[in-house]
Parts: structure tokens; C-alpha cells; sequence
């Protein structure tokens, strides 16, 4: 498994924000299962961090089986969920995912485990 960790500028108010992810979880639920699956994610969250007035960061951390295999396969994917879901993050951030699919690139700076096991659960991808 690896770690996709990326960091995008919200431009639109944080309700935007809820408002796709309110979205992603009623009516389209069905659409993103497969999506993620087609790409081998096994796990995602994102994280709303304010960095001051009017100034937010979303940070997504997405566990993937193979990071180069899931970034290539989303990047060239026109299925039409992930065709929304491209639209949708660069209407919140500006970042084009068909152009960066895994975001801004990010470096690990620090990382810190207790066991072994959990630091091959959230190793980086080794390229």
C-alpha cells in the first residue's frame, strides 16, 4: 500500500466544500465505490485547514494499492464520475487534476511510528 498526500487551496467558501462531499456520499455513494475501486483506493479523507481569514487548505490523504498505477489510471480516466469528480476540485482549488493528478506535489518532512507495522501502513510510495 502506499500514501497519496496532497494539499489544495480552497478558492470557494468551505460549504462548497460540504456541499460536494454531502454529494458524493447520497447520490453519487454507488459511483464513487466504484471509482475508488477502479483505482485501488482503499481509504480517503480530507481535512479543512483554515490558515486564516478566508484562506483554507483541504489536505487529502488517499491510500492507494500502487501510487504510480492509481495517479496514471485517474489521470487518463474518463469515466464519467471521475470526469465530475476532476471538474469538482478544480472548481474548489484551481488545481487541474488532468494536469497533476496527485495534486501539488508534496515531500515528507517528519514522520514518527511506534511499530514497524504501522510504518508500512502509512509508508510513503517508493519511487
Amino acid at each position: 500500500m502506499s500514501l497519496l498526500v496532497r494539499a489544495f487551496p480552497l478558492v470557494l467558501p468551505p460549504a462548497e466544500l460540504q456541499a460536494v462531499i454531502a454529494e458524493m456520499n447520497t447520490e453519487r455513494d454507488a459511483q464513487r465505490r466504484k471509482f475508488y475501486a477502479a483505482h485501488g483506493v482503499t481509504h480517503e479523507s480530507w481535512y479543512l485547514q483554515p490558515m486564516g481569514p478566508a484562506v483554507n487548505l483541504v489536505i487529502g490523504l488517499t491510500q492507494v494499492a500502487d501510487a504510480d498505477t492509481a495517479s496514471r489510471s485517474f489521470a487518463e480516466s474518463q469515466e464519467p464520475f471521475a470526469l465530475w469528480f476532476k471538474q469538482q476540485i478544480q472548481r474548489l482549488s484551481g488545481v487541474d487534476p488532468s494536469q497533476m493528478p496527485e495534486g501539488p506535489p508534496t515531500t515528507l518532512v517528519y514522520e514518527w511510528s511506534d511499530t514497524q507495522n504501522t510504518r508500512m501502513q502509512f509508508a510513503p510510495p517508493q519511487r
